[in-house]
């Protein structure tokens, strides 16, 4: 299934940054599950049996543009002193998405429970901080092809990202 969605302000933390939070352009599979968590009413505890069941990517569409956010966060030291930081966060400034979910053949779920979740949320819908809704601009399924090897496995890309390393 596909579902074409847009937020307004966006962010998937990179991990390594303490006082620079960078963000990847594409939700990562934590935070595409999450969505369908959400979307399904499943606790976030009890995700992880959707992590081997479901397949799921998405294809940034459209990027209005970034910014930098500064935080400034309040942190107790080993003295219980508090202590202010700032924190820069990059964010993504209206960002479209195509996210495809797709069953394993040994999946407990259904495709078409899938798309029922989308159209009826249990929870508000958000990806990255859960303050970052979306808009659900359209929920349907679509039929995904087998590709030949040569393409990164459990992805989807528009192109054989080989053919950039042959030359």
């Amino acid at each position: 299934m596909r579902l074409q969605v847009k937020g307004n302000f966006n962010s998937f933390r990179v991990a390594r940054g303490l006082k620079y939070h960078r963000t990847y352009h594409i939700p990562p599979k934590t935070t595409l599950i999450g969505l369908l968590g959400a979307a399904m009413g499943i606790d976030e505890t009890n995700l992880s049996p959707l992590f081997d069941s479901v397949i799921t990517n998405a294809i940034l569409t459209k990027l209005s543009g970034t910014a930098s956010d500064l935080w400034l966060i309040t942190k107790l030291k080993a003295n219980m002193k508090p202590e202010s930081s700032p924190i820069i966060r990059d964010i993504l400034f209206e960002p479209e998405y195509s996210i495809y979910y797709a069953i394993t053949e040994f999946s407990r779920i259904k495709l078409k429970d899938i798309i029922d979740a989308f159209y009826d949320p249990k929870y508000a819908l958000s990806l990255g901080r859960s303050d970052e809704m979306i808009e659900i601009r359209e929920n349907r399924e679509v039929t995904l092809q087998s590709i030949s090897d040569g393409y990164f496995k459990n992805t989807i890309l528009p192109f054989n990202y080989q053919d950039f390393f042959d030359s």
